[in-house]
Protein backbone atom coordinates (compact mmCIF):
# COMPACT_ATOMS: atom_id res chain seq x y z
CA UNK A 1 0.00 0.00 0.00
CA UNK A 2 0.87 3.92 -0.10
CA UNK A 3 -0.93 6.86 0.95
CA UNK A 4 -1.04 10.90 0.66
CA UNK A 5 -2.03 12.06 3.70
CA UNK A 6 -3.79 15.36 2.33
CA UNK A 7 -7.43 16.98 1.19
CA UNK A 8 -8.47 15.26 -1.11
CA UNK A 9 -8.42 18.88 -3.63
CA UNK A 10 -4.79 18.74 -2.69
CA UNK A 11 -3.52 15.75 -4.00
CA UNK A 12 -2.36 15.66 -7.76
CA UNK A 13 -3.94 13.34 -10.57
CA UNK A 14 -0.56 11.54 -10.80
CA UNK A 15 -0.77 10.81 -7.02
CA UNK A 16 -4.23 9.38 -7.41
CA UNK A 17 -2.80 7.47 -10.10
CA UNK A 18 0.10 6.16 -8.12
CA UNK A 19 -2.09 4.80 -4.89
CA UNK A 20 -4.42 3.37 -6.83
CA UNK A 21 -1.94 1.44 -8.74
CA UNK A 22 -0.04 0.41 -5.36
CA UNK A 23 -3.32 0.06 -3.00
CA UNK A 24 -5.73 -1.58 -5.71
CA UNK A 25 -4.08 -2.45 -9.00
CA UNK A 26 -1.38 -4.50 -7.25
CA UNK A 27 -3.72 -6.73 -5.49
CA UNK A 28 -5.99 -7.22 -8.76
CA UNK A 29 -2.67 -8.30 -10.64
CA UNK A 30 -1.34 -10.43 -7.79
CA UNK A 31 -5.31 -11.97 -7.64
CA UNK A 32 -4.97 -13.26 -11.57
CA UNK A 33 -1.69 -14.61 -11.00
CA UNK A 34 -2.48 -16.81 -8.46
CA UNK A 35 -5.77 -17.93 -10.30
CA UNK A 36 -3.64 -18.96 -13.19
CA UNK A 37 -2.18 -21.77 -11.24
CA UNK A 38 -5.22 -22.21 -8.90
CA UNK A 39 -7.72 -22.41 -11.45
CA UNK A 40 -6.11 -25.46 -13.08
CA UNK A 41 -5.90 -27.87 -9.75
CA UNK A 42 -9.30 -25.77 -8.14
CA UNK A 43 -7.85 -25.32 -4.96
CA UNK A 44 -6.06 -22.71 -3.16
CA UNK A 45 -6.98 -19.54 -0.69
CA UNK A 46 -6.68 -16.15 -2.01
CA UNK A 47 -6.56 -13.02 0.93
CA UNK A 48 -6.99 -9.78 -0.05
CA UNK A 49 -5.33 -7.06 2.57
CA UNK A 50 -7.99 -4.10 2.82
CA UNK A 51 -8.26 -1.51 5.85
CA UNK A 52 -11.49 -0.14 8.04
CA UNK A 53 -11.19 3.11 5.84
CA UNK A 54 -12.67 1.13 3.13
CA UNK A 55 -15.99 0.13 5.02
CA UNK A 56 -15.94 4.18 6.70
CA UNK A 57 -13.59 6.56 4.81
CA UNK A 58 -11.68 9.14 7.21
CA UNK A 59 -10.60 12.59 5.67
CA UNK A 60 -7.13 13.44 4.85
CA UNK A 61 -6.91 10.03 3.21
CA UNK A 62 -9.19 10.04 -0.30
CA UNK A 63 -6.90 8.63 -3.14
CA UNK A 64 -6.17 5.26 0.01
CA UNK A 65 -9.92 5.14 1.25
CA UNK A 66 -11.09 4.91 -2.87
CA UNK A 67 -7.94 2.48 -3.56
CA UNK A 68 -8.78 0.26 -0.76
CA UNK A 69 -12.80 0.48 -1.40
CA UNK A 70 -12.29 -1.24 -4.87
CA UNK A 71 -10.43 -3.76 -3.16
CA UNK A 72 -14.10 -4.85 -1.95
CA UNK A 73 -15.67 -4.38 -4.98
CA UNK A 74 -13.40 -6.40 -7.42
CA UNK A 75 -12.96 -9.31 -4.62
CA UNK A 76 -17.01 -9.33 -4.37
CA UNK A 77 -17.38 -9.76 -8.37
CA UNK A 78 -14.96 -12.63 -9.27
CA UNK A 79 -15.78 -14.33 -5.91
CA UNK A 80 -19.34 -14.40 -7.50
CA UNK A 81 -17.95 -15.55 -10.69
CA UNK A 82 -15.87 -18.48 -8.73
CA UNK A 83 -19.28 -19.55 -7.33
CA UNK A 84 -21.05 -19.77 -10.55
CA UNK A 85 -17.99 -21.53 -11.92
CA UNK A 86 -18.62 -24.10 -8.63
CA UNK A 87 -14.75 -23.44 -7.73
CA UNK A 88 -13.14 -24.51 -4.70
CA UNK A 89 -11.30 -21.75 -4.66
CA UNK A 90 -12.16 -19.31 -1.74
CA UNK A 91 -11.74 -15.32 -0.89
CA UNK A 92 -11.32 -13.56 1.53
CA UNK A 93 -10.79 -9.86 2.72
CA UNK A 94 -9.15 -8.75 6.25
CA UNK A 95 -10.12 -5.73 7.01
CA UNK A 96 -7.23 -3.81 9.34
CA UNK A 97 -7.74 -0.98 11.78
CA UNK A 98 -4.75 1.77 12.74
CA UNK A 99 -1.65 -0.28 12.81
CA UNK A 100 1.50 0.51 14.54
CA UNK A 101 3.80 0.42 11.57
CA UNK A 102 6.39 3.04 10.32
CA UNK A 103 3.94 3.90 7.69
CA UNK A 104 3.16 7.64 9.38
CA UNK A 105 7.06 8.35 9.21
CA UNK A 106 7.35 6.81 5.56
CA UNK A 107 4.14 8.33 3.89
CA UNK A 108 3.76 11.52 1.61
CA UNK A 109 2.01 14.45 3.13
CA UNK A 110 0.93 17.82 1.91
CA UNK A 111 -0.59 18.97 5.10
CA UNK A 112 2.60 20.81 6.27
CA UNK A 113 1.76 18.91 10.17
CA UNK A 114 2.83 15.42 11.40
CA UNK A 115 0.84 12.28 10.63
CA UNK A 116 -0.77 10.78 13.81
CA UNK A 117 -3.06 7.30 13.60
CA UNK A 118 -6.20 8.17 16.25
CA UNK A 119 -6.43 5.72 19.24
CA UNK A 120 -6.80 2.54 19.52
CA UNK A 121 -3.75 1.56 17.73
CA UNK A 122 -3.04 -2.41 17.35
CA UNK A 123 -0.10 -4.54 17.39
CA UNK A 124 1.10 -5.71 13.42
CA UNK A 125 1.25 -8.82 14.65
CA UNK A 126 -2.50 -9.46 15.35
CA UNK A 127 -2.63 -8.38 11.40
CA UNK A 128 -0.56 -11.11 10.77
CA UNK A 129 -2.34 -13.34 13.30
CA UNK A 130 -5.55 -12.81 11.35
CA UNK A 131 -4.37 -13.22 8.00
CA UNK A 132 -2.67 -16.33 8.77
CA UNK A 133 -6.09 -17.47 10.51
CA UNK A 134 -7.71 -16.73 7.24
CA UNK A 135 -5.64 -18.82 5.10
CA UNK A 136 -5.84 -21.91 7.37
CA UNK A 137 -9.44 -21.35 7.53
CA UNK A 138 -11.18 -19.24 4.71
CA UNK A 139 -14.26 -17.05 5.32
CA UNK A 140 -15.43 -14.24 3.63
CA UNK A 141 -14.25 -11.39 5.99
CA UNK A 142 -12.50 -10.96 8.80
CA UNK A 143 -12.38 -7.31 10.86
CA UNK A 144 -9.09 -6.65 13.03
CA UNK A 145 -9.65 -4.68 16.16
CA UNK A 146 -12.84 -3.47 17.99
CA UNK A 147 -12.51 -0.06 15.73
CA UNK A 148 -13.27 -1.47 12.30
CA UNK A 149 -15.88 -3.93 13.80
CA UNK A 150 -17.43 -0.31 14.75
CA UNK A 151 -17.01 1.27 11.79
CA UNK A 152 -18.54 -1.40 10.19
CA UNK A 153 -21.56 -1.72 12.18
CA UNK A 154 -21.77 2.55 12.11
CA UNK A 155 -21.23 2.55 8.47
CA UNK A 156 -24.08 0.56 8.03
CA UNK A 157 -26.72 1.84 10.96
CA UNK A 158 -26.04 5.35 10.65
CA UNK A 159 -23.52 6.73 7.63
CA UNK A 160 -25.01 10.23 8.13
CA UNK A 161 -23.50 9.98 12.04
CA UNK A 162 -20.71 8.06 10.56
CA UNK A 163 -20.24 10.99 8.52
CA UNK A 164 -20.43 13.66 10.83
CA UNK A 165 -17.60 11.46 13.48
CA UNK A 166 -15.37 11.75 10.83
CA UNK A 167 -15.26 15.11 10.17
CA UNK A 168 -13.87 15.44 13.16
CA UNK A 169 -11.35 13.24 13.21
CA UNK A 170 -9.39 15.44 11.17
CA UNK A 171 -7.66 17.18 13.58
CA UNK A 172 -6.81 14.19 15.56
CA UNK A 173 -4.94 13.17 12.49
CA UNK A 174 -2.72 15.95 12.92
CA UNK A 175 0.17 16.52 14.90
CA UNK A 176 2.86 19.24 15.12
CA UNK A 177 4.10 21.62 12.37
CA UNK A 178 6.58 19.99 9.69
CA UNK A 179 7.54 19.63 6.54
CA UNK A 180 5.67 18.24 3.86
CA UNK A 181 7.01 15.05 3.18
CA UNK A 182 7.66 13.16 -0.48
CA UNK A 183 7.39 9.63 1.54
CA UNK A 184 7.36 6.31 -0.21
CA UNK A 185 4.89 7.23 -2.83
CA UNK A 186 7.35 5.95 -5.59
CA UNK A 187 10.54 4.75 -4.33
CA UNK A 188 11.31 3.36 -1.13
CA UNK A 189 12.37 5.37 1.54
CA UNK A 190 16.04 5.08 2.70
CA UNK A 191 16.37 2.66 6.28
CA UNK A 192 16.56 -0.37 7.80
CA UNK A 193 13.03 -2.56 7.16
CA UNK A 194 10.84 -2.74 10.67
CA UNK A 195 7.93 -3.61 11.97
CA UNK A 196 6.53 -1.97 14.93
CA UNK A 197 6.42 2.14 14.97
CA UNK A 198 6.56 4.60 17.68
CA UNK A 199 3.21 3.99 18.72
CA UNK A 200 4.16 0.99 21.40
CA UNK A 201 2.92 2.95 24.66
CA UNK A 202 -0.39 3.19 22.87
CA UNK A 203 -0.74 -0.56 21.42
CA UNK A 204 -4.26 -1.97 22.59
CA UNK A 205 -6.13 -5.43 21.84
CA UNK A 206 -5.44 -8.78 22.00
CA UNK A 207 -3.45 -11.17 19.53
CA UNK A 208 -6.68 -12.98 19.11
CA UNK A 209 -9.03 -9.73 18.69
CA UNK A 210 -10.42 -10.31 15.29
CA UNK A 211 -14.04 -10.91 14.04
CA UNK A 212 -15.31 -13.03 11.06
CA UNK A 213 -18.30 -12.74 9.04
CA UNK A 214 -19.36 -16.39 10.25
CA UNK A 215 -19.67 -14.21 13.69
CA UNK A 216 -21.38 -11.66 12.10
CA UNK A 217 -24.17 -13.88 10.54
CA UNK A 218 -24.43 -15.69 13.89
CA UNK A 219 -25.05 -12.25 15.97
CA UNK A 220 -27.39 -11.38 13.18
CA UNK A 221 -29.60 -14.96 13.84
CA UNK A 222 -29.51 -14.08 17.50
CA UNK A 223 -30.49 -10.52 17.00
CA UNK A 224 -33.26 -11.19 14.63
CA UNK A 225 -34.49 -14.45 16.90
CA UNK A 226 -34.77 -12.07 19.92
CA UNK A 227 -36.79 -9.63 17.93
CA UNK A 228 -38.98 -12.07 16.85
CA UNK A 229 -39.14 -13.27 20.50
CA UNK A 230 -40.07 -10.42 21.47
CA UNK A 231 -42.51 -9.61 18.86
CA UNK A 232 -44.40 -12.61 19.60
CA UNK A 233 -44.84 -12.36 23.53
CA UNK A 234 -46.03 -8.46 23.02
CA UNK A 235 -48.33 -9.96 20.57
CA UNK A 236 -49.07 -12.52 23.07
CA UNK A 237 -49.81 -9.75 25.97
CA UNK A 238 -51.58 -7.48 23.51
CA UNK A 239 -53.94 -10.35 22.57
CA UNK A 240 -54.92 -10.89 26.38
CA UNK A 241 -55.11 -7.83 27.50
CA UNK A 242 -58.18 -7.37 24.97
CA UNK A 243 -61.67 -7.44 25.97
CA UNK A 244 -63.22 -11.38 25.03
CA UNK A 245 -65.17 -10.17 22.86
CA UNK A 246 -62.46 -8.38 20.62
CA UNK A 247 -60.31 -11.50 20.64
Amino acid sequence: MSTVVARAHDITPDEYARVTATTYLSQVYGTLAALRHMRTRDQGAIIQVSSGLAIRAAPLQAAYCGAKAAVGGFTDSLRSELISDKSKITLSVVYLPGVNTPQTSWARTHTGREQIIPDPLFDPRLCAEAIWTAARDPQREFWVGRSTLMMALGQSVAPGFSDREAAEMLDKQQGDPMPDRIGNLDEAVPGPAQIDGDGKDRVKGSRREFFTSRQRDMLKLGVVGGLLGAGALMGVGASRALPRQLR
